[in-house]
């Protein structure tokens, strides 16, 4: 088990914390705006016996208590008008604040609350790349997109941190796999302990992943770094270490909900002292889980972004070579077969060229 008493001389209230930490979290909904209004699914789900209350500092946010079954049976849950969300994460996406028409990836993104909250911020305009190292959790991933709907999601299965450099992006949000001490209540207050190793295997995956979301970033873009977990050497420890060798600078976090402000030192170690700008919400703050933010903006200067072009992609190739496949198509002809392909779009199935004009293409196992 996790010794949480090595946080008692960093957090704010140690008696409000245990105190949360032991009690079961409340169910929070998010609206899906866009669908339907946050009054209007309150009174829906008033109607079925729950009670309603709207988290204050997070709009959309309901509070659900009561009823004769979860809140994810209702109509209302499996139609995409609401998301089942811890209180705490909602905070991340309005901080990371993509606007409509940009570019945005998501690092590590299932299950989708994060991401989808990031989709609806964005009307659902521009391209959100959704990445995800495990194919079975993209099923739970695709699955929340698609009933939520949000048509401009693309999701990814790769490590994030093998991401190709050849597109640069607006906003990066990394949620960075952790230890999770952030998630003790919803384990009855338990949370297993993790093994030195594995210790440094989290944590240098989650400077790998802060290194790649900085070299993808435009300069004047934003990521922000969150975790689920209390400890140091995950959070303020791996932003330190950025502060000191990429090319970011440290935004002030700034909150509409209680929290604590990030650490500049930890036992004997000190932490960039511009770390206080970072947020901590604890499980006593929000009636919710523990998480860590720290908001990142790219400046110019160091690698990445080379091979993108203006309008931050790669060109798209006009063939896809599978790996070992023996022969590679002539560009004189992968040009004609894209020639017969728009003819008979055009021609055939009356599609307007101007429908064509925004399309690009690819020829694929001689399609």
């Amino acid at each position: 088990m996790v010794d949480l008493t090595r946080y008692r001389a960093i957090v704010d209230d140690w008696e409000a914390f245990l105190s949360a930490s032991e009690r079961p979290e409340p169910t929070v909904v998010r609206t899906r705006t866009g669908r339907i209004e946050p009054d209007a699914l309150a009174e829906r789900l008033r109607a079925q016996g729950f009670t309603v209350t709207p988290v204050a500092g997070l709009p959309g946010f309901l509070r659900v208590d009561g009823g004769e079954r979860p809140v994810s049976a209702t109509l209302e849950h499996w139609l995409g008008l609401c998301y089942v969300q811890q209180a705490s994460t909602g905070t991340a996406a309005p901080l990371l604040a993509p606007r409509p028409g940009e570019r945005v990836l998501d690092l590590c993104a299932a299950p989708g609350g994060k991401t989808t909250h990031l989709a609806q911020l964005m009307d659902d305009q521009g391209d959100l790349v959704a990445c995800e190292i495990n194919e079975g959790r993209i099923r739970g991933l695709l699955g929340n997109v698609y009933r939520l709907g949000h048509p401009n999601v693309l999701a990814v299965a790769a490590d994030g941190r093998e991401l190709p450099e050849t597109a640069v992006f607006h906003r990066v949000l990394v949620d960075a796999p952790c230890s999770g001490e952030g998630t003790l209540r919803r384990r009855a207050g338990r949370i297993p302990r993790q093994s030195r190793s594995f210790r440094g295997y989290v944590t240098r995956a989650q400077r790998d992943l802060l290194a790649k979301a900085v070299r993808v970033t435009r300069p004047g873009g934003r990521i922000l770094y969150v975790t689920c977990t209390f400890a140091p050497e995950e959070n303020e420890a791996v932003v330190d270490e950025a502060l000191r060798t990429l090319p970011v600078e440290l935004v002030p976090v700034r909150l509409d909900v209680p929290h604590a402000p990030g650490l500049t030192r930890w036992g004997e170690r000190r932490f960039d002292g511009r770390l206080e700008g970072a947020a901590r919400i604890y499980p006593h703050h929000l009636d919710s889980g523990g998480l860590f933010l720290a908001l990142l903006e790219r400046v110019a200067g160091g690698d990445g972004t080379a091979g993108a072009t203006d309008d931050g992609w790669e060109e798209v190739p006009t063939a896809f070579v599978e790996e070992g496949e023996a022969r590679i198509p002539d560009p004189t002809e992968v040009e004609a077969r894209i020639g017969e392909a728009r003819a008979e779009l055009t021609g055939r199935f009356g599609v307007p060229e101007e429908a064509l004009a925004r399309l690009r293409w690819m020829w694929r196992g001689g399609r």
